[in-house]
């Protein structure tokens, strides 16, 4: 999820009480007890009814985000986020939306990245790529795992990256690197990513996208378009969400 979407807190009372409200912090009546867990000694909604939360009020893109890692986090299938997570507060402000992002989700996306690069591509009517597609090496026999994979009707095949800039600064364990630690990791890693494309385009089409331009959706639909991917449908706009109530369930 974004970090502009998690800069006010959300407080979710009984819905027999009313707090105080402000204008720093959002509040959500909660009609059901057992929605709730102690972390660390705070009370804090549950796994399921903070994923509901997150699928029924946040913008499409965002939202399949946090659908795709709750499944990818659970182990689960989209039977459980629908029925044990969107099912079990069916008459709830935004359920049918939070179920529809829901039927979209797939574990198989890494990261938040991945997540709003697909939602871009449903929302614009586009065909869906396989996810993690491993391919070989067609010099030594190893193998690539890909971001996205499209096998095309004509026999081509096309990869597609999503390059955010954790992917180069980062450090293995995710951690971002600073000053001459993180530039010798960002070329090295930009080094072997050449090397890596430069085997890969002797079998195949490779289609690189950064937030940037994915956040340009002229630009993505004239990129997808121009590698030969297909519209399989009309593009729709997956309404986000209505705004948070100060006071909702």
């Amino acid at each position: 999820m974004s970090y502009r979407y998690i800069k006010v807190p959300h407080i979710s009372v009984p819905g027999k009480r009313r707090g105080q409200t402000r204008w720093a912090v959002w509040h959500h009546l909660r009609d059901d007890d057992d929605a709730t867990i102690r972390l660390n000694g705070v009370r804090v909604t549950s796994f399921e009814r903070t994923a509901f939360d997150c699928l029924r009020f946040l913008p499409f893109d965002q939202a399949l985000a946090v659908a795709d890692s709750a499944l990818r986090i659970r182990n689960a299938d989209i039977p459980w986020l629908i029925h044990s997570v969107c099912g079990y507060w069916p008459g709830y402000l935004n359920a049918q939306h939070a179920r529809q992002v829901a039927h979209h989700a797939n574990g198989l996306a890494e990261n938040g990245g991945e997540s709003m690069a697909r939602a871009a591509m449903i929302e614009l009517g586009y065909m869906l790529p396989e996810l993690q597609a491993v391919v070989p090496n067609p010099l030594d026999g190893g193998t690539y795992r890909l971001d996205f994979l499209w096998r095309l009707a004509d026999g081509r095949v096309v990869a597609g990256e999503y390059d955010g800039r954790g992917k180069y600064l980062n450090g293995h364990d995710g951690v971002p690197r600073e000053g001459d630690e993180a530039l010798r990791g960002a070329v090295d890693k930009m080094a072997k990513e050449r090397l890596r494309e430069s085997r890969l385009t002797l079998a195949m089409g490779v289609m690189r996208f950064s937030p940037k331009q994915l956040r340009s959706r002229p630009y993505f639909c004239q990129l997808m378009d121009s590698f030969g991917i297909p519209r399989v449908r009309e593009p729709q706009e997956i309404e986000a969400r209505a705004r948070i109530p100060r006071w909702t369930l």
